[in-house]
């Protein structure tokens, strides 16, 4: 079993016994065809061990705080989906100049009650 593996086996076994505030229950996984709307959606692949999370985990709702972001569609806990997250901050970068959004950072979480989201950035197919 590779280190991804292990780690995804350790988080998929966590997020199955506990729910971040706001989730009654964890989301089944997202299929082929999510990630590939989403993927297109953003213009650019997520990084290979997120992807896996979404595919192998759950659909968001696992995770530190209040959890990862549904990836494509908005969760029962009612919080916009990562993608949908992204676009608007990347239209509102070019709305505001003041307030630019990076291209390829895609929010995945809040932390707490801060307006910073935590975010994965593809670089060299690696979380950053």
């Amino acid at each position: 079993m590779t280190e991804n593996e292990q780690l995804l086996a350790r988080v998929a076994a966590k997020a199955r016994s506990t729910r971040p505030w706001g989730w009654p229950t964890l989301p089944g996984p997202v299929d082929a065809d999510t990630l590939t709307r989403a993927e297109a959606a953003l213009g650019f692949p997520l990084p290979p061990l997120l992807a896996d999370l979404y595919l192998r985990t759950g659909d968001g709702g696992f995770g530190p705080e209040y959890g990862l972001l549904p990836l494509l569609d908005s969760p029962p806990a009612g919080e916009s989906s990562a993608v949908t997250q992204y676009l608007t901050y990347r239209e509102r970068g070019r709305d505001d100049p003041d307030w630019p959004w990076p291209e390829g950072v895609l929010p995945i979480s809040h932390a707490a009650a801060t307006l910073d989201p935590a975010t994965a950035r593809r670089t060299d197919g690696r979380l950053t």
